[in-house]
Parts: structure tokens; sequence; C-alpha cells
């Protein structure tokens, strides 16, 4: 009985370490995406279109085409995410216990980040862009690279996020700033605050929803999804523009709860422009699920007035 004891306690002894080991991850999971995303695998094979679900891994190149986007997930629960015309190596991806070691080099483009915080001190996250280095840990921030000037911008919300390049390391401390680096060196001393518009979109891109454009700058912006929108419309001009802008404030104030917001914001889309039919849908939309609002549809239900024809007398 003794001897069958030490006999079991020396086969728990060998396979504990096994079991208490820490498993190992080496892929990332296509949480999202939309559009074309090539991956040209490390080993050589032939390139191939992500999917949801798809994974990526140390050594895959991937490109993220025109009006494309993908959300990749780590197993730490990291969201990454390329947006149109961007190409990135995973130049190092590994995950054990609390270590996290990943490193990508931004070739160009852009790169949106929501990640965690790890304490351990192997771990590191790092995105080379040209001459510059961003380290980083728990943040929220976007990062882009133009290969053409050698142009750099870290766009930071919160978190930790430092920047070193050819002469020192830069570490964002105010929350909502920004600041650009041109061939390795940093443009100015102070950044400078976030445009709105990009802080908006940045919680768009994450949330799936379609960016908001810039009304005065980005009209002729051919990879601009509002304007794509107007396109498909067939209806261009400065009226459309607004409407289409104040639709979206609506439909953020739907997905918050705010029935009544959105319904004003979506009754203001048709002021300015009675022919935007995705307006008066969601209205209509809005009035059948929401009873209790008891929506007054005079004001937004109307058909469309065809011109009378005029009678012409032999």
């Amino acid at each position: 009985m003794r001897l069958n004891n030490l006999l079991l306690l020396a086969v728990l002894s060998l396979l504990v370490p096994g079991l208490l080991q820490a498993t190992a991850y080496n892929e990332a999971t296509v949480d999202k995406l939309n559009g074309t995303i090539m991956d040209q695998p490390a080993d050589g094979s032939k390139p191939y279109a992500l999917q949801t679900e798809s994974t990526v891994a140390k050594g895959d190149i991937l490109t993220c085409y025109d009006r494309s986007w993908v959300i990749l997930k780590t197993h730490g629960g990291d969201r990454i995410g390329l947006s149109g015309n961007t190409s990135v190596v995973i130049d190092e991806y590994y995950f054990e216990g609390p270590d996290r070691q990943i490193r990508l080099i931004l070739k160009n483009g852009t790169l949106l980040l929501k990640t965690g915080g790890r304490g351990s001190a192997q771990s590191f996250f790092e995105i080379n862009a040209g001459s510059v280095v961003a380290s980083i840990n728990d943040v929220h921030a976007i990062l882009t690279y133009d290969p053409t000037d050698e142009s750099f911008t870290a766009q930071y919300m919160v978190g930790k996020l430092t920047v070193i390049d050819k002469d020192h390391e830069e570490k964002f401390k105010a929350n909502q700033t920004e600041n650009t680096w041109i061939a390795g060196k940093m443009k100015k001393e102070d950044p400078d605050p976030i445009d709105e518009l990009d802080a908006t979109n940045y919680n768009r891109f994450f949330d799936e929803q379609d960016l908001l454009a810039d009304v005065v700058n980005n009209i002729l912006l051919s990879d601009n999804l509002i304007v794509s929108e107007l396109r498909a419309d067939g209806v261009w001009g400065s009226k459309m523009q607004q409407a289409s802008q104040v639709y979206h404030y609506g439909q953020d104030a739907y997905n918050a709860g705010r029935f009544r917001e959105a319904e004003d914001f979506w009754k203001e889309a048709l002021e300015i422009q009675p022919d935007y039919t995705r307006a008066r849908s969601s209205l209509q939309k809005l009035s059948e699920d929401h009873p209790e609002l008891k929506i007054d549809e005079s004001d937004w239900s109307f058909e469309r007035q065809e011109p009378k024809s005029t009678a012409t007398t032999p």
C-alpha cells in the first residue's frame, strides 16, 4: 500500500509541472472585418483573403485595401484595427501567462489600438514605423504612418504610450492629444489637442459604425464613407452632406437609447434634405418599434411631390 502511494506521488510530481505550465498562444483572431484584407503567410504560401475567425501569426503580412477595415483580437483581449490602405508585418506575436510579446511593423497606413495592460517584465507591445518606435501598454490610440515623407502621427486618448525617436523618448501625458514626427524627429515640443471628429470616429470604428465626415474638408475624399453613401444616393451637394451628418448623430442617440433625441435629429435631416429616404425609413421604424413615443408623422411622412404636367392646346 505504501509502495503504491509512493509510486502515485512520483507520477504526480512528473505530471503537475506540465499541468501547471501556462498555455502559449501565437495567433491572433479576426474579430470583425469589412472589405478586402489579404494575408501573405510567413511560410511564403499563396496570399488569401481574411474572413471572420481567421487567424494571423508571426511573420504574416496584412494588407488592408481602400475602404476596407479589420479588427484583430488577441488572446489577452487587445483589439488592433487596420483601416483602409494599410500594410502591417506581424514581426513578433506571443502570449503565455502574464507575458505578451507583440511587435508590429507599420509599413504604411493607420492602426487603431484598444489594448489592456500587462505587468510582466518580459512583456512588450511595439509598433515600428520608419525611424520611430511606439511602445504601448494599456492604451487607446491611433497611429498613422506615411513612408513618402516619413511622417508618423500618434493620436493619444488615454493609457500608456511612448514614442522613441532618434533623439529621445516622448511619453504622452495629456489625454486627447497628438503629435507628429518627420523622419524620426518630433515636429513640435508641445502636443496639439485631438480633433473632436477623430476621437468620435475612433469610437465609431470599434463600434462598427459608419465614420462621420468632416463636412468642410472631406467632401471630395473618395474613400470617405459618408461621400460613398452620397454617391450611392446619386445626390451631391452641401445639403445632402449636412443631412447625412445629422442623420448619424441621430443614429448615435438611438444606439444610446435616447429615442426622442434620435427622432429630432432624423426630422432635422429631412428638413435639410426632404429626399433623404434613409432618415424617413429610420423614423418609420422608430414609430413602429416605440409607439409610446406617439411620434407625429405629419411633418415627415409626406410623399415626394412629382411636378405636374402642363397641358397644351393644339
